[in-house]
């Protein structure tokens, strides 16, 4: 769509800052990037937050392998694992979140409500390491 409206071939720059990727010489985007003042609100830090998305969800299918039927169970392959996680966490997040009150419940919670571990990191990143806390009732 970015390529659309600006008028340029459908490879072009589209509308974001950069493309979408977990090579950090392409996307440098970090949520330190938030803060410098240089991204738009509301479309950058949304731009910053489907970053964060995007790197979360190709490091669950390095992971977990990637299943190409979105419809069988979210124990599959990393992409339905993604979806599930993002799902879950949606559901647990408080009105009207932040960047960071919006992360916390998908990053955090959703690989303790789906794997009932406080040392539970489905996706080898950090936001996931050891974030569930105690006292904590799981969901089975």
């Amino acid at each position: 769509m970015g390529p659309y409206i600006r008028f340029t071939p459908g490879d072009g720059p589209g509308i974001r800052a950069t493309r979408y990727s977990t090579d950090m010489t392409i996307n440098p985007t970090t949520y330190g990037t938030t803060t410098l003042g240089t991204l738009s609100v509301p479309h950058g830090i949304g731009y910053a937050w489907a970053t964060a998305l995007w790197e979360v969800y190709w490091n669950l299918i390095d992971k977990h392998g990637f299943n190409p039927n979105v419809y069988e169970s979210w124990q599959t392959g990393g992409n339905s694992l993604a979806i599930q996680l993002v799902m879950d966490g949606m559901k647990i997040q408080p009105c009207r979140p932040g960047f960071v009150t919006g992360a916390t419940p998908s990053s955090r919670m959703g690989p303790c409500i789906r794997f009932g571990s406080r040392s539970s990191d489905p996706s080898g990143t950090t936001p996931g390491r050891a974030a569930c806390g105690s006292g904590l009732q799981f969901l089975r």
